[in-house]
C-alpha cells in the first residue's frame, strides 16, 4: 500500500488538487472554457493583424487562469515556511489589481493595444489617465463600503466595468456612438431593437472578454478569509465617502472642467470618448446631462424677442380645403440617399419614384441631429421646432423634456380646427417613452404594435406597405365619423430599421451595386429596403391622388443607417479625398430624404436644404396656412442659418460650422434662438403664450 502522506502530514499534489476541486472551481473553469470557445469560434478576426501571435496570446490568458484555478493553494501554503497563506496573499493582490485590470479591460474593448494603453498612461495629459482611474475607483469604493469584502469588491468591480465595456462595444458597433447617460432612460427601447442586429466579436472584444473573464474566474476560487471589524468598517466607510464626495466635487463642477478645457464634443463622439478614455468621458457625459441656462437669459429677454413676431388669427373652424388640407406626415425609418456621401453606382435606382416626382412636389434633403439611431430626437425637432443643438450631447427630450406646456405642431393644427390628431408607430408603445410624450404633445390617440393584428413584415419589422394600410384605414374611419374637419396623422415607420446583415433577414435583390468596395450585405439590403419604401410611397400617393379632398403627404427620413465600419471607412475616406473637412463629412452623414407631395396645386420646389426644426413652419408657409410668432421667428432665422442641428450649423453662405463654435461667434439670431428655446423647455411657466399659439 502506497503512503501518500509525508512525515509532516502533507498529501500529494494530485490528491490535494482533487480534494480542492470544489463546485466553485468547476464554475470558474467553465468560465475560462467558454472564453476559449469564443476565441476559437472567432479566430478569423486575429488573422487580419498579428496573425498567430495575437491568437496564441489571447488563448494563453484563460489557460493561465485555469492553471491558477487548479492550484491547491491550501496544500501549497502548508509547504511554505511560517504561516504563509497563499489564499490571503492572492486575495489582497486581486483586490489591489482589480481597478488596474478594469482599466485595461475597458481600454482593450475600445481597440487600444497594450502599447497604446501604455502611451495613454505615460504620454497623455496626466489628467486623463488619472481621471479614468478615479472613475473606475467609484464602483470599487462603493462595493467595498457596502460589503467590506475584498473578494466581492474585486469581482464586482471587474464585472461592472466589463459590462460597461461590452455595452459600449455593442453601441459603437450598432450605432457608431458610445454609451450616454440618457441611454438608461431608453434601455427598454435599446433592448427591443437590439434583436435586429447581429453581434460580431473582433479581437478587441475578445481580448477584453479574455482579460475580464480570466481574472474574474481566478478571483472566484479564492476564499474570503478577511472580515473587517466594525470600527475598521466605519473608518473605511468614512474614507470611501470622502473619496466619493471629492470625486463629485471635482468632476461635476463645471468650473474645474472649464479651467482645464475639458468637454465632450458633439462631433466624432466615438473618437472623443476614445481619446479621453471611456470611463472619464462617460462621467463627463453624466456631469453635463442638463440644460445650461444661457447667458443673459430672463423671461423678460425671451418676451422681448417674442414681441417682434406676431401670430396669425385662428378661429378653430377649419373645414377640408386647399387652405386647410388633410396633412399626413411620415417619418420614414432610415430613409436616406447615400449618394450624398459619395457616388454609389448601381444598376436599378433605389429611389426611382421619388426622383420622378415633379408636379405639386417639394423635394430635397432634411438635415438631422442623429445618426444610426435616436429616432425620437428627429420626431422631437419636427413636432416642437426646437433644435437638439441646445440640448446636452446625447440627450433624448422625449424622456425628459416633453410636457403638456411644450409647444407643438399638433396643438397648432387643433387650434385651427383639425380633428382627432393620430400618432402611429408600429413599434412598442413605450419605445422612447412615446406613450407619455405623444399625449403631452397633444395627440388624441396613439396606435402602436400592440394595437395591430397580423400584418406583412419585411425581416422582423412591419413593412411600409402594411404601415400605409393603417394610415389609409385611419383616414377612412375618421372621415366616417367627421364629415368636414381636416385629418392629421403623424406616422413613424419601422421597415428599414437597423440590422442589415444577412443574418437579420434579406430582401429581394433588385438594386445591384456596381462598386465592389461598397457591395456588402448591409449596403445591398439597405438599398433594396429603400426601393421597397419608394414603391410603398408610390402606392400611397396613388391612393390619395384619387381622393376628392385636398391632401398633403410630407415624407422625410429620420437619419442615415449604420452600415458597418467597412462602408463608413470607405465613404469617409472618399469624402476626405474630395476635399471635405471633418465637420463637412459629419454634416453629410446627417442628411435624409425630404419629399412633400400634394394632390392639388402647390408651388414646386427642388433641392430644398432644411433642418428638422424648421420643417413644420416651412410646410405651413408652403401651404399658405396661418403661422405663429415662433414659426415666423424660425423662418426668419432660417435666412441666416439655413440648417441648425446637434452636429453644427450652415450659414447663409453655405459654410458648415461645428456645434463646438461658441454661441457668441455665431450669428446674433442664434443667441436669440437659444434664449427662446430655453424659455419653452426649461422655464415654461414664463412662456409668452401669444408667441407659441395662434391669435384666438
Amino acid at each position: 500500500m502506497t503512503d501518500n502522506t509525508n512525515a509532516v502530514g502533507h498529501v500529494s499534489i494530485p490528491q490535494a488538487l482533487k480534494k480542492e476541486l470544489t463546485p466553485v472551481k468547476y464554475a470558474a473553469l467553465a468560465i475560462d472554457i467558454i472564453i476559449l470557445a469564443a476565441i476559437a469560434v472567432n479566430a478569423g478576426c486575429f488573422t487580419q493583424e498579428g496573425g498567430a501571435f495575437l491568437f496564441i496570446t489571447a488563448v494563453m490568458v484563460p489557460i493561465l487562469s485555469m492553471a491558477f484555478i487548479l492550484l491547491p493553494l491550501d496544500e501549497l501554503s502548508t509547504r511554505l515556511p511560517g504561516k504563509t497563506d497563499l489564499n490571503m496573499i492572492f486575495l489582497i493582490l486581486s483586490f489591489i489589481a482589480a481597478p488596474a485590470v478594469s482599466f485595461i479591460v475597458v481600454f482593450k474593448s475600445t481597440g487600444y493595444s497594450i502599447g497604446e494603453i501604455a502611451r495613454f498612461v505615460l504620454e497623455k495629459r496626466p489628467l486623463f489617465p488619472v481621471s479614468n482611474l478615479a472613475a473606475i475607483l467609484v464602483p470599487f469604493v462603493i462595493i467595498y463600503i457596502v460589503t467590506g469584502r475584498m473578494k466581492l469588491t474585486a469581482l464586482g468591480t471587474t464585472l461592472f466595468w466589463y459590462i460597461f465595456a461590452f455595452v459600449n462595444y455593442m453601441l459603437v458597433l450598432f450605432r457608431d456612438a458610445p454609451l450616454s447617460a440618457n441611454d438608461f432612460l431608453s434601455a427598454g427601447t435599446a433592448a427591443d431593437v437590439a434583436g435586429g442586429y447581429t453581434l460580431t466579436l473582433d479581437k478587441s472584444a475578445l481580448w477584453s472578454m479574455a482579460l475580464a473573464g480570466a481574472f474574474f474566474a481566478a478571483v472566484l476560487v479564492l476564499k474570503e478569509t478577511m472580515k473587517l471589524p466594525v470600527k475598521a468598517r466605519i473608518v473605511v466607510a468614512l474614507i470611501g465617502l470622502a473619496y466619493l464626495g471629492a470625486f463629485y466635487k471635482v468632476y461635476f463642477d463645471t468650473e474645474f472642467t472649464t479651467k482645464h478645457n475639458i468637454r465632450l464634443k458633439r462631433v466624432w463622439v466615438k473618437e472623443n470618448y476614445r481619446n479621453q478614455g471611456y470611463p472619464f468621458a462617460f462621467v463627463l457625459n453624466i456631469a453635463t446631462a442638463r440644460i445650461v441656462r444661457p447667458k443673459g437669459y430672463s423671461a423678460a429677454a425671451a418676451a422681448k424677442i417674442a414681441g417682434d413676431f406676431h401670430s396669425d388669427k385662428a378661429d378653430g373652424n377649419a373645414v377640408v380645403s386647399e387652405e386647410r388640407p388633410n396633412i399626413i406626415v411620415i417619418m420614414n425609418e432610415s430613409l436616406s440617399d447615400l449618394s450624398v456621401l459619395s457616388d454609389i453606382p448601381v444598376e436599378n435606382d433605389y429611389l426611382p419614384f421619388i426622383r420622378s416626382l415633379k408636379e405639386n412636389t417639394v423635394k430635397g434633403e432634411v438635415h438631422v441631429s442623429v445618426f444610426g439611431g435616436g429616432t425620437a430626437n428627429s420626431e422631437y425637432e419636427f413636432l416642437t421646432g426646437n433644435t437638439m443643438a441646445f440640448f446636452p450631447p446625447y440627450n433624448a427630450p422625449f424622456n425628459t423634456n416633453v410636457k403638456e406646456t411644450t409647444p407643438s405642431l399638433v396643438r397648432l393644427l387643433k387650434e385651427l380646427g383639425y380633428g382627432k390628431a393620430v400618432a402611429f408607430h408600429p413599434g412598442k408603445h413605450d419605445s422612447y417613452n412615446r406613450n407619455n410624450a405623444y399625449p403631452a404633445l397633444g395627440f388624441d390617440s396613439f396606435i402602436s404594435s400592440e394595437d395591430l393584428g397580423k400584418r406583412e413584415r419585411i425581416r422582423k419589422y412591419t413593412s411600409d406597405a402594411a404601415d400605409y394600410k393603417v394610415v389609409v384605414r385611419e383616414f377612412n374611419n375618421y372621415r366616417k365619423e367627421n364629415a368636414e374637419k381636416p385629418f392629421f396623422m403623424f406616422n413613424v415607420t419601422m421597415q428599414n430599421h437597423g440590422g442589415y446583415s444577412d443574418n437579420a433577414g434579406t430582401v429581394e435583390d433588385k438594386v445591384h451595386i456596381l462598386d465592389k468596395k461598397l457591395d456588402t450585405p448591409e449596403v445591398r439590403n439597405f438599398l433594396n429596403l429603400v426601393r421597397i419604401s419608394d414603391e410603398a410611397f408610390r402606392d400611397l400617393t396613388e391612393y390619395f391622388s384619387k381622393i376628392d379632398e385636398p391632401t398633403v403627404i410630407l415624407l422625410y427620413g429620420d437619419h442615415q443607417p449604420m452600415l458597418g465600419s467597412d462602408f463608413n471607412d470607405t465613404m469617409i475616406s472618399r469624402m476626405k479625398e474630395s476635399g471635405m473637412s471633418d465637420i463637412e463629412i459629419q454634416e453629410r452623414r446627417h442628411r435624409a430624404v425630404l419629399c412633400m407631395w400634394a394632390n392639388f396645386d402647390i408651388e414646386e420646389e427642388d433641392d430644398v436644404e432644411i433642418s428638422l426644426n424648421y420643417l413644420s413652419p416651412f410646410m405651413l408657409e408652403k401651404l399658405g396656412m396661418p403661422l405663429t410668432g415662433y414659426d415666423r421667428f424660425r423662418l426668419d432665422l432660417r435666412k441666416e442659418i439655413p440648417s441648425y442641428s446637434l452636429i453644427g450649423y450652415i450659414d447663409k453662405d453655405g459654410e458648415v460650422h461645428s456645434s463646438e463654435t461658441p454661441i457668441n461667434e455665431q450669428p446674433d439670431a442664434a443667441e436669440d434662438y437659444r434664449i427662446v428655446q430655453y424659455n419653452n423647455v426649461a422655464d415654461s411657466s414664463h412662456m409668452p403664450e401669444h408667441f407659441y399659439r395662434y391669435d384666438g
